[in-house]
């Protein structure tokens, strides 16, 4: 049997991680602003704080 093996280069991958990351955010025509705000949680109690 012929194993045909496909040379992996840095060229391809640059090209297969902007093709697959990088493409998809091009002509995007929805337009949209993330934000990402962190607070952090004070418990003036000093009690265990518990989240359900």
């Amino acid at each position: 049997m012929k194993q045909n093996f496909s040379t992996i280069t840095e060229d391809k991958i640059k090209k297969g991680l902007y093709q697959r990351f990088i493409e998809p955010t091009k002509n995007n025509e929805n337009n949209y602003i993330g934000i990402e705000i962190e607070i952090p949680i004070l418990n003036l109690e000093k009690n265990q704080l518990t989240f359900k």
